[in-house]
């Protein structure tokens, strides 16, 4: 910002009252008279005191940060602003659940995670790609290949041909439904873009058991490398469809944010066609609506996997969304009761970024991020199901717990107020590092299509289960509205009571800050080894735990490894693609935490060992890199073995058995 008295003025146009919160990041101010105004701030519960975090900014010819409206500074200005931060603040040195009070400089020892980072240290973002640079030439239709969208035929086949010949140009989904009745699979080095929101859907049998879930959408292969774009397409299904999981993210990106996604939502039921409107599943305030159970998850992150996704709105219907009357101007929007067990499951340690993304109304919980790292979470949402408790999570999927890594322990006492057995989690996160949700709004509106709890905060007990996270887990500006609790972190809950923004319907809650307890010191720097270890009869290093190390490169063996051979056809084409071995003169080690009051060893990639003597193993590799080809047209093209890359080493310790680099085809 450049130029203006008043950057921001945090000051609404009636008389009483302030605006809630507001989270400044990596941002810049040039001759700028105040960066922020805001009321004169309180620290006392329903008092409507602004929060405020400010983080990395940058400043030039301004004469204060923030002040109030009286005209007193709250914050000089200065050249560099690391983090301020006003409003109430949970900070990781202080005792789990203890609340203190702002203004305050920075807090604790957070910092942030460089592989989420550009190359200016702000956290990364991109662009929504238009390819305004590409030719006419470089667009495929869909329905080039046989595909109808008439929410009547099969695509499947037709759509699996789209994707797989279009590698090198750009798909375009013609606008329509496009029935799905099994899993389409993307491959790396697809571009794909929707006319005006195209639906993708998930239709029949193969999704019917929800005993054994089944992607509509699978994106990259386990394990798979590479780069992908898709953009303007919602997923949904059509009729009972339990077992449905609306997309499957397994690709790997084979650079910073190349495997991403841009404004594609997950809508399931309340819309014409799906068979699951408030004629089908009409709005229960007992019972289950038979019928409407309609998928098991609406979004998988697998481990392994990364990805950058922006405007990802994941919904399951409370309400028809389409206007049964087009000529009246008035949309009653009547109310329904679908069932989906799961909204979006994170097992990522890869850097992922989830920017302006939500999740609602599923049965278990909205989003849940399960012995995850590395991820930038900005402006996430959730609601709970207008339903719930009538039925109580799990049910309708009560025999199915424990299908998904991470599931919600539903033992459920009745005096235990942080179960989670009265209604939806909004988010959970255990056994997490390095993740930073900035900016969430929690909203449990009802109690059996009653609005009568907002008020008492008494639509449902808790929101956020926080429980045995590790290093750098932060949240900045966490809003809720209706819990008895916003958030309960390893057995302690933070009472939405205490941190009362406004003292009038809706009554919300807002933390500034919290920086989640772990079983080691935030952000513990890591500690790199240097490579002359290896030059020691018997490799050692000491440090006070916990400690985080990155093990130098190995360098004592090298080995070979004979790429598979391939085999690519394009219409009548065909071509066997032959790589060169690959000479290995190195092997890579994973940073590893050591020791802690809370060690679990090697939970889902972070790697984490007891303070004993041990000899690293070798990082895995996901999968073969990508080759380049050039096709029949002569554009270039990529593709990946599908064998899996073969297993290293158990370890590196004297009399290890030799690598298994057996030779395969596919």
């Amino acid at each position: 910002m450049t130029g203006v008295k008043t950057g921001f003025k945090f000051v609404p146009d009636y008389s009483d009252g302030s605006i809630g919160s507001s989270l400044i990041i990596d941002s810049s101010f040039t001759n700028v008279g105040t960066v922020v105004v805001i009321q004169p701030p309180s620290s006392e519960a329903g008092s409507g005191s602004t929060g405020l975090v400010l983080e990395n900014i940058a400043m030039s010819g301004v004469t204060t940060a923030v002040a109030d409206t009286t005209g007193r500074s709250l914050l000089a200005a200065s050249t560099r602003l690391d983090e301020w931060v006003l409003g109430p603040i949970y900070s990781s040195s202080a005792a789990a659940g203890a609340r203190s009070s702002s203004p305050s400089g920075k807090i604790g020892n957070y910092r942030r995670d460089s592989a989420l980072l550009d190359a200016q240290g702000a956290y990364y973002e991109r662009p929504k790609p238009q390819y305004e640079d590409r030719g006419v030439g470089d667009f495929l239709h869909v329905r080039d290949f046989g595909a109808t969208g008439d929410c009547v035929t099969d695509d499947t086949a037709a759509f699996q041909l789209a994707v797989d010949s279009s590698q090198g140009s750009i798909l375009f989904v013609d606008a329509g439904s496009y029935i799905l009745t099994g899993t389409v699979t993307v491959p790396a080095g697809v571009k794909m873009v929707g006319e005006t929101w195209s639906q993708l859907v998930a239709r029949g049998p193969a999704y019917s058991d929800e005993s054994k879930p089944t992607p509509m959408l699978r994106v990259g292969r386990p394990g798979q490398i590479g780069n992908i774009e898709m953009q303007d397409l919602i997923f949904t299904t059509k009729g009972p469809t339990a077992g449905a999981v609306l997309v499957e993210w397994n690709m790997a990106a084979d650079a910073k944010g190349s495997a991403a996604l841009w404004d594609c939502h997950v809508r399931v039921g309340g819309a014409t066609g799906t068979d699951l409107t408030p004629t089908e599943c009409p709005a229960l305030t007992s019972g289950i609506a038979p019928g409407c159970n309609a998928a098991s998850l609406m979004m998988h992150i697998k481990p392994g996997a990364s990805g950058y996704f922006e405007n990802m709105w994941l919904w399951v219907a409370d309400h028809i969304i389409d206007d049964p009357d087009l000529e009246d101007a008035n949309n009653n929007m009547v109310q329904n009761s679908v069932y989906v067990a799961r909204g979006l499951l994170v097992e990522s340690t890869e850097p992922t970024w989830l920017y302006g993304t939500s999740s609602e109304h599923a049965v278990m919980c909205q989003y849940n991020f399960h012995n995850a790292a590395s991820v930038f979470a900005a402006m996430i949402q959730t609601e709970s199901p207008y339903y719930q408790p009538t039925p109580n999570p799990p049910a309708p999927f009560a025999s199915f717990v424990g299908l998904f890594p991470g599931d919600p322990d539903y033992s459920c006492a009745a005096s235990d107020e942080f179960s989670g057995c009265d209604e939806s989690w909004a988010v959970v996160m255990r056994g997490c590092e390095d993740i930073v949700i900035a900016g969430a709004g929690l909203y449990s509106w009802f109690s059996i299509y009653s609005q009568d709890c907002i008020d008492g905060q008494l639509c449902q007990k808790a929101l956020v289960l926080l429980k045995g996270n590790h290093a750098s887990v932060r949240w900045e500006h966490l809003v809720t509205i209706g819990p008895k609790y916003m958030a309960v972190m390893d057995g302690k809950g933070i009472a939405a009571k205490d941190n009362l923004n406004v003292d009038a319907h809706p009554f919300w809650s807002q933390i500034s800050l919290l920086d989640v307890t772990s079983d080691v010191e935030q952000n513990n720097d890591v500690l790199w080894l240097d490579p002359s270890i290896w030059d020691m009869e018997q490799p050692e290093f000491s440090c006070e735990p916990p400690c985080r190390v990155k093990i130098p490169l190995y360098t004592g063996a090298t080995t070979t490894v004979n790429y598979p051979l391939m085999t690519v056809s394009q219409d009548a084409w065909t071509s066997t693609i032959t790589v060169r071995p690959m000479t290995l003169p190195k092997l890579g080690f994973e940073v590893m935490t050591i020791g802690g009051s809370n060690v679990k060893r090697n939970i889902s990639g972070l790697n984490r060992r007891a303070f004993e003597d041990f000899w690293p193993a070798p990082a895995t590799t996901a999968a073969w890199p990508v080759v380049v080809y050039n096709g029949p047209d002569g554009k270039e093209s990529t593709a990946s073995p599908k064998a899996p890359y073969p297993t290293q080493p158990p370890s590196i310790e004297p009399g290890s058995p030799p690598p298994p680099w057996i030779p395969t085809r596919s």
